[in-house]
């Protein structure tokens, strides 16, 4: 909000904002090929780097929903496979 129209021009530069949406879309794919997938805005870290310190976490998470699930879901099949045709 404080900042002047010179600070603007600058960031919007460095950002490569200057340039038009096609090119930079076009610029965007290319790096995609060799997975940058740029840095972030707000911790100044390479996205990928960012990603990949959350995958174990994300691994953890998705584990402990499939033990629910499977935990709740098979005792739950077994009975009313055993229960078939009569009311619950």
């Amino acid at each position: 909000m404080d900042a002047s129209q010179a600070d603007v021009d600058r960031m919007r530069i460095a950002l490569g904002f200057d340039r038009p949406v096609a090119i930079q879309y076009l610029e965007y794919i290319g790096n995609l090929m060799f997975f940058d997938l740029g840095r972030s805005y707000v911790q100044n870290i390479p996205v990928a780097e960012l990603i990949w310190t959350r995958v174990p976490y994300t691994l953890m998470l998705a584990a402990g929903a499939l033990v629910v699930a499977f935990g709740i879901g098979i005792p739950v099949g077994i009975t009313l496979a055993i229960r078939r045709g009569r009311p619950i």
